[in-house]
């Protein structure tokens, strides 16, 4: 009989653009390794799987704290029900992306639960701190240690640096980047005017006051900005002047639709804030250096680091507020910036991408769960 591989994504509700890409290697590594691939993902993702999948409620930040709490109870009763009829001794269960609220129903499982000995790989994609959520996920991670197997992954070595030092005992890896989109080819158009691309939906950290700041410097410079419809909900893009500027598009785009948008783009922006990006990276970022893109990202980010790595220190910005798009025409005709651009690329191509981030991931089941 096949052992089960439970495939848990419960933060990601809306599938599309390079998010899909997190389900590709999941689907290899089910099938080099005779596994029955079961999805556990919220109620309303996007994509059509040609595998079981099973409903979970996404809790949004939007809901309030009672329906929150009776979310929160009602996804342990479907964890509690879907795993005691379906869960075997050594299945293996992978959890990726939740929200507080899910990991008490998966707490309240743990305790609850008959089941037998099983396998679990969970992502940390943040340092563990002193949250409540961070207080909680420790218990979970000592819960789990006591009675299964358990493996963690992170996404750099930084991470895993500061998570070592919060947690002792465990066994975490960092992976290979998924995001490499290196193989997908698109043909470039030439803009009339200075376009740039904010992939992505609005969120605060990512595109607050950096990202306003900045345009509103330059508002008499003939540009446009190509932005997600989602960023209109926030006040701050309703300026009549720079509204004028933006080109919106879809929010959830196809990997096919978001190559298009990254090509005929001349740069991306990256205005993202500290400390957040401290210690985990951006996708978008990721993909666009794949597509040997310019991007142009927010100094102290580990983003920044990656960048003067390899030369690349004039796509660091210091000052969002004080950036002038003069300066940006400049940096589009640097050759040496384009050269140093692909080496960087090249070298990520190398060792990121679906092949490595299964092989890692193989290498990780034979080792701790054979």
């Amino acid at each position: 009989m096949k052992k089960n591989f439970f495939v848990m994504m419960p933060a990601f509700e809306n599938y599309g653009g390079h998010e899909y890409s997190f389900l590709n290697p999941l689907k290899k590594f089910a099938i080099q390794n005779n596994l029955e691939l079961i999805y556990l993902l919220p109620k309303n993702n996007l994509i059509k799987l040609d595998k079981k999948n099973y409903k979970i409620l996404y809790l949004s930040k939007k809901f309030f704290i009672i329906k929150k709490i009776l979310s929160t109870y009602v996804n342990f009763l479907i964890l509690h029900k879907f795993f005691n009829k379906y869960l075997k001794k050594n299945d293996l269960i992978y959890l990726d992306g939740f929200s507080i609220y899910f990991l008490i129903s998966f707490i309240l499982f743990y305790f609850f639960s008959k089941k037998k000995k099983i396998n679990v790989i969970c992502w940390l994609r943040y340092p563990i701190n002193n949250s409540i959520k961070d207080l909680l996920l420790k218990m979970c991670i000592n819960k789990i240690l006591k009675t299964d197997k358990l493996i963690l992954l992170t996404e750099n070595n930084i991470l895993k640096k500061k998570i070592k030092m919060k947690i002792n005992k465990i066994k975490l890896f960092s992976m290979p980047s998924l995001h490499n989109l290196s193989k997908y080819q698109e043909k470039k158009i030439k803009n009339k005017y200075l376009t740039m691309f904010c992939p992505g939906i609005y969120r605060e950290e990512k595109y607050g006051a950096n990202l306003i700041e900045f345009l509103k410097k330059n508002i008499d410079y003939n540009f446009r900005l190509k932005i997600s419809k989602n960023f209109l909900s926030n006040t701050k893009f309703l300026d009549k002047d720079l509204k004028k500027k933006l080109i919106l598009i879809k929010d959830n785009l196809s990997i096919k639709t978001f190559i298009k948008e990254v090509n005929n783009c001349d740069l991306i922006l990256l205005p993202y804030k500290m400390p957040d990006y401290l210690y985990r990276t951006s996708g978008i970022f990721f993909e666009s250096i794949s597509l040997k893109k310019i991007s142009l990202v927010s100094s102290g980010t580990l983003m920044a680091k990656d960048l003067e790595r390899f030369n690349l220190k004039n796509l660091v910005v210091q000052n969002w507020k004080t950036l002038k798009l003069i300066d940006i025409v400049n940096i589009l005709k640097d050759k040496n910036i384009n050269k140093n651009l692909n080496k960087f690329s090249n070298y990520y191509k190398k060792i990121n991408g679906i092949k490595p981030f299964v092989d890692k991931l193989d290498t990780l089941n034979n080792t701790f769960f054979r």
